[in-house]
């Protein structure tokens, strides 16, 4: 049998709205917090799909300072989790971090010329349209 710990909790967010020094982001469950960037990806922007790898490990950077709500304190930053998740005291946990895959307007957004990525997007979202199933 494979102990549960050796799988990470995946909790998925959305990029609210990006701030100075923070990001604030929108858990699954509807609730907001504030994460600072540092712990971000660099190519982050607002409306952005990340996902929250959390694991226990003796050698995690990240350490539990509450048990619920849960917050996880790494690299002199606090993070709140989600309500539901729930932290053992002390314990110190793997967080990792990680945009989800690029969808196809992602990778169209990255394009420097953004004239030319609103020119296609009507172009692609017309033939979408037009096309018959």
């Amino acid at each position: 049998m494979i102990p549960l710990f050796l799988f990470p909790t995946k909790l998925p967010l959305t990029v609210d709205r990006i701030e100075e020094e923070y990001a604030v982001v929108e858990w699954k469950d509807g609730s907001y917090t504030n994460i600072e960037k540092h712990l971000l990806p660099s190519s982050l922007h607002e409306g952005q799909a990340l996902i929250v790898y959390l694991r226990p490990s003796k050698e995690g950077e990240a350490t539990a300072v509450s048990i619920h709500p849960a917050f996880l304190n790494q690299a002199a930053a606090t993070i709140e989790l989600p309500y539901h998740q729930h932290l053992k005291l002390g314990h110190q946990y793997e967080l990792i971090i990680h945009p989800l895959r690029n969808t196809y307007v992602e990778t169209k957004y990255r394009i420097k010329d953004r004239t030319f990525f609103k020119r296609n997007m009507q172009q692609d979202a017309s033939a979408l349209y037009h096309s018959k199933p």
